[in-house]
């Protein structure tokens, strides 16, 4: 099997901003000094002593990687010393180190916390390992990177079944539930809905999809600072702060609706009595249509998809949405009874156009000639 030793082209050369390639000047008895390339922070030891490239040097770089993942934090980092009273520049491999060496939850504290407590903390201690063993000063004592990919993907098998078996729990709260949470495959258009914190890490907090922070406190308590969504707050989840899973439910059906018309959880309209704007919300909008009768679901469904639709089952499915969205959470179904109900509605749909389906011997074109 080939080996290779993978290092950064010309045209990748890192050579601006904070992360700038530092050259350094190395000599040898009865050898011109010479220049050597690398990142700061990556270089491993042996590299910066020889400027010797090996496997074990991309090895190194790679536990860096995996450090800078789990906590978050860059390579370097400068740190204030109170007693010194300057900056001093500290490794995430420092850091990892204290984490570790600290035992009793060390570990956790260090973790990114934009993660909160969506992962398994052994999991976490067990990857941090990984990434020590990868920058171990002695080259020898570093494993191979086929040791640490084995690593690796047995510590993501263990972390996806430590999010299905939680995912599986009838006490789970995702309480990040939205529609910029929801990541649609390409190909088969499998939609999947992201575990919570990572509309953080993906920096969905800034922007017109800010999550808003509702100061709230009860008799003899403390006002204390809650966090959501606009648009996707439930009425009791605002009032109390208490997280459940019939909140999860609430935002589940305000994503129903706004698949369905196509329109934002909340949107300014134009009051000409007022004359000024005023929010509305697709609750709002979804209720007037269902009130209205006649054909009201039908002319509120999202344009673009034009009759491509079984009206009777987009009917049923704002039904649906309208009941999850209920003020009152006891009125609302569990998300077990919604996923039956919509999966009807999907086969439903399916039949309607497989029944219906388009000729394909003939194509029509309405465009001058």
């Amino acid at each position: 099997m080939p080996r290779f030793v993978f290092r950064g082209s010309g045209a990748m050369r890192e050579i601006e901003g904070s992360e700038r390639s530092e050259a350094r000047s190395f000599g040898r008895s009865n050898s011109k000094g010479k220049k050597i390339e690398g990142t700061r922070g990556y270089m491993s030891p042996e590299f910066q002593a020889s400027g010797v490239v090996t496997q074990k040097c991309d090895v190194y770089a790679f536990g860096m990687v995996v450090l800078e993942l789990v906590s978050g934090e860059e390579a370097l980092n400068y740190v204030f010393d109170e007693g010194r009273g300057e900056f001093s520049r500290v490794g995430v491999i420092e850091r990892a180190r204290e984490a570790v060496g600290s035992g009793g939850g060390g570990v956790r504290s260090w973790v990114d916390r934009r993660l909160k407590d969506s992962y398994p903390v052994d999991v976490a201690e067990k990857m941090v390992v990984v990434g020590l063993d990868c920058v171990e000063d002695d080259p020898e004592k570093r494993p191979d990177m086929e040791q640490v990919a084995v690593r690796v993907s047995k510590l993501y098998l263990e972390s996806k079944n430590w999010a299905e078996k939680i995912d599986s729990n009838s006490g789970f709260v995702h309480n990040h539930i939205k529609s910029s949470s929801i990541l649609v495959a390409e190909d088969s258009l499998d939609a999947k809905i992201c575990h919570f914190g990572a509309a953080e890490l993906c920096g969905e907090i800034e922007g017109s999809e800010r999550s808003e922070a509702r100061s709230f406190g009860g008799s003899n308590s403390k006002g204390k600072k809650i966090e959501g969504t606009r648009g996707y707050m439930s009425p009791e989840f605002q009032a109390s702060g208490v997280v459940t899973q019939k909140c999860d439910v609430y935002a589940f059906g305000v994503v129903v609706l706004e698949l369905v018309s196509g329109e934002e959880a909340l949107n300014y309209v134009f009051d000409e009595g007022r004359g000024e704007f005023s929010r509305v919300s697709v609750i709002e909008r979804a209720r007037e249509a269902v009130g209205s009768g006649g054909g009201g679901v039908r002319s509120w469904v999202d344009r673009r998809l034009k009759d491509s639709y079984p009206v009777d089952v987009a009917e049923k499915m704002v039904v649906v949405g309208l009941e999850c969205v209920e003020d009152d959470p006891e009125k609302r179904p569990d998300m077990e009874q919604v996923a039956v109900r919509v999966s009807k509605l999907y086969l439903e749909s399916k039949n309607w156009a497989e029944k219906i389906g388009m000729p394909i011997d003939f194509s029509v074109s309405l465009a001058p000639r």
